[in-house]
């Protein structure tokens, strides 16, 4: 008896055929793609809106039929990628990958919600809730988000190997005022609910969005550790919101 593809490996199956059958994907197919981390594997991106945050450029997403956020460098080749309402693509390799647009190739920064990143991770769902310290100094911040740059070494269960030197994004008020203000908190990782990986404040729990390269790795793409603060961002300000990012002496 021959054994039966499983939905999601036969959802893979014709996203990969597609092309050759000359047929659409759907957005159950899309989802299989990005879903299987598969390296090479491109998904399609539909842009949304596109902002400068400090070093970086924000978009918003709709990739495999769920809302995302890309982020990248604001390199000539990203922002020729990071156009709202245009059509784009995410190629996987790694927790960052590639957005692609025409012969345009973006290296990404980083990918978010977390929980994208979670849903597809081929760890095993830790027992408990794991947690660790994490220190961290801000790297930007406006009225919306902050950017935190230290050590996050619960990000490895969603794919970063190396967590020593990461960026991470975590939204202003509520919850998230003390750690931001702190510099230091714990890092938790739950393996199921909306926000996997929060900092634990005396307030509560502030939501990570996303995890991101810090400026210098994200250049090459990059997973590799590094010390916090060894290589450094600009001191621009933001073009469209006028904040400025904060000092930058590295965490203890």
């Amino acid at each position: 008896m021959k054994p039966s593809l499983t939905p999601c490996l036969l959802a893979v199956a014709l996203c990969i055929a597609g092309p050759l059958l000359g047929c659409a994907a759907s957005e159950s197919g899309d989802r299989a793609r990005f879903a299987s981390g598969v390296p090479g594997m491109t998904t399609p991106v539909k842009v949304v809106s596109v902002r400068r945050r400090g070093p970086y450029l924000q978009a918003r997403l709709v990739l495999g039929g769920r809302d995302a956020e890309g982020w990248s460098l604001p390199s000539e080749a990203c922002q020729a990628v990071f156009v709202p309402d245009a059509e784009a693509a995410y190629r996987d390799d790694g927790p960052q990958g590639q957005w692609l647009r025409g012969d345009f190739v973006c290296q990404s920064s980083g990918l978010g919600p977390i929980s994208l990143l979670r849903d597809r991770s081929s760890r095993a769902t830790p027992r408990g809730v794991p947690r660790s310290q994490a220190n961290y100094r801000t790297l930007y911040i406006d009225d919306e988000l902050a950017l935190l740059r230290g050590v996050f070494r619960e990000a490895q269960y969603v794919g970063y190997t190396h967590s020593i030197d990461l960026v991470a994004v975590v939204p202003r008020g509520g919850n998230c005022e003390v750690p931001i203000a702190a510099g230091v908190a714990s890092l938790e990782y739950r393996g199921k609910g909306a926000h996997p990986m929060s900092l634990v404040g005396r307030e509560g729990l502030c939501p990570v969005q996303a995890f991101l390269l810090p400026p210098g790795r994200a250049e090459s793409g990059a997973e590799g550790a590094t010390s916090a603060g060894a290589d450094e961002t600009t001191g621009e300000t933001s073009e469209t919101d006028g904040t400025k990012p904060q000092g930058d002496s590295g965490p203890d």
